[in-house]
C-alpha cells in the first residue's frame, strides 16, 4: 500500500503514514484475523493497481510492458475473490491507455487493453474450470453470473440478519459504526466487534474534498480521488444493506487520501503536532485493540461499543 501510494505521489511521509494506518486499523485487523474473503481481494487489487502503476514511467520513455499482464492476471485473482477489484481495475484501465497513447505506439496501446480487459477475464473464467467439470457449459456461467448480479443489486440479508450499521454512507461520518460477531467457546462468550479507528476514519472525507480541490487547482493527482471514490460511491449510494466487511474494498485508497493530507499539515505546523497526532491514532487503536480479537466483554471500557454492536443485543439498543 506504502509503495502503491509512493509510486503516485513520490511523497515518502504519506505514503508511510498509509501503511502506517492501514497496519494499525481495528477493523481491518479484525477482519485479517477472521481471513475473510474481502481481505483475499484488498491484496490482489493492491497488487494490482500497485503493478499498473509501476509500468508508467517518465512520460517521454517507454512502459515497463511486460508489467502489464502481470497485472491483468492479478486483477482476475481478485475478481474471482471478489467484485470489489472491478473498480480499482477500472480505473487502470484508462489511466494506462491515456499514458500509452502519449507514447504514440499504437501496438502498446492494444496490449495493455488487451492486458486489463481480456487477461483478466480469462484468469477470472479459468477459475471456473472445477464448476466446468462437473458439466456445466458457457450458458450456464452466463445464466449464473446474471443472477448473482441480480442478487448482489437487490439482496437485503437473510431473515435472521440482526446486524445495525449496513448503511456505507454512513462509515466516514459515524465513529460507532461496527460489525459484531458472538462466539461461544472455552466455557464462555466471546464478542468481536470490527470498527474503524475514528481518528483517522472521520479524516477520509475531508481530506478527499481537500485534496480534490488541490487536484483541479493543479490539474494532477487525481487518481487517488478515482481509486477511493470509485469504488465507494456504489456502496453509499446503494439502496440495499450493506455490510461493514465490504469496506476493505474502500479503505486503503481511503488512507491514502488521510496520509496525503495529514502529511501536508506536517509541513505546514511543524512536527510536534504531527507526532502528536500519530500517537493518538495509536494509543486509539490499542484501546480497541480488544475488540478486533474476541475480548471486547474482557473490558468495562468497551461494554458500551459492545452492547451496540453486539448481534444478540443490537435489537435492545436502537
Amino acid at each position: 500500500m506504502g509503495l502503491l501510494l509512493y509510486r503516485i505521489s513520490s511523497n515518502t511521509t504519506a505514503s508511510c503514514l498509509a501503511a502506517f494506518f492501514l497496519a494499525v486499523d481495528p477493523m481491518h485487523i479484525t477482519f485479517s484475523r477472521q481471513a475473510i474473503q474481502e481481505v483475499h481481494t484488498t491484496f490482489f487489487f493492491i497488487l494490482g493497481t500497485l503493478l499498473a502503476v509501476l509500468s508508467v514511467r517518465d512520460e517521454k520513455e517507454e512502459m515497463i510492458w511486460w508489467l502489464l499482464p502481470l497485472s491483468g492476471i492479478v486483477f482476475g485473482l481478485g475478481l474471482a475473490s471478489k467484485g470489489h477489484a472491478l473498480f480499482p481495475l477500472l480505473v487502470c484501465i484508462p489511466y494506462i491507455i491515456s499514458k500509452t497513447l502519449k507514447l504514440k505506439d499504437p501496438g502498446l496501446t492494444i496490449f495493455a487493453i488487451l492486458s486489463l480487459t481480456v487477461l483478466p477475464l480469462t484468469v477470472f473464467l479459468l477459475t471456473y474450470i472445477p464448476w466446468f467439470d462437473r458439466g456445466y457449459d458457457l450458458s450456464d456461467w452466463l445464466f449464473m453470473q446474471q443472477a448473482l448480479s441480480k442478487e448482489i443489486a437487490t439482496h437485503q440479508g437473510s431473515s435472521g440478519d440482526v446486524f445495525k450499521y449496513t448503511q456505507a454512507w454512513q462509515w466516514f461520518i459515524n465513529p460507532l459504526m461496527a460489525y459484531g460477531n458472538f462466539s461461544y467457546s472455552g466455557g464462555k462468550p466471546h464478542v468481536t466487534v470490527a470498527m474503524g479507528n475514528p481518528l483517522v476514519w472521520l479524516l477520509v472525507l475531508p481530506s478527499s474534498f481537500y485534496l480534490l480541490f488541490k487536484a483541479l487547482k493543479q490539474k494532477k493527482g487525481l487518481i487517488v480521488l478515482f481509486l477511493f471514490w470509485i469504488p465507494y460511491l456504489p456502496l453509499a449510494l446503494a439502496l440495499r444493506p450493506i455490510q461493514m466487511l465490504s469496506s476493505l474494498g474502500v479503505i486503503p485508497f481511503a488512507f491514502c487520501l488521510v496520509g496525503l493530507t495529514v502529511s501536508e499539515i506536517k509541513m505546514k505546523t511543524g512536527a510536534k503536532y504531527f507526532y502528536a497526532y500519530l500517537t493518538a491514532v495509536l494509543l486509539a487503536a490499542m484501546l480497541l485493540y480488544p475488540l478486533a480479537i474476541g475480548k471486547a466483554l474482557d473490558y468495562g471500557y468497551l461494554r458500551s461499543i459492545t452492547e451496540r454492536a453486539n448481534p444478540h443485543t443490537i435489537n435492545q439498543n436502537p
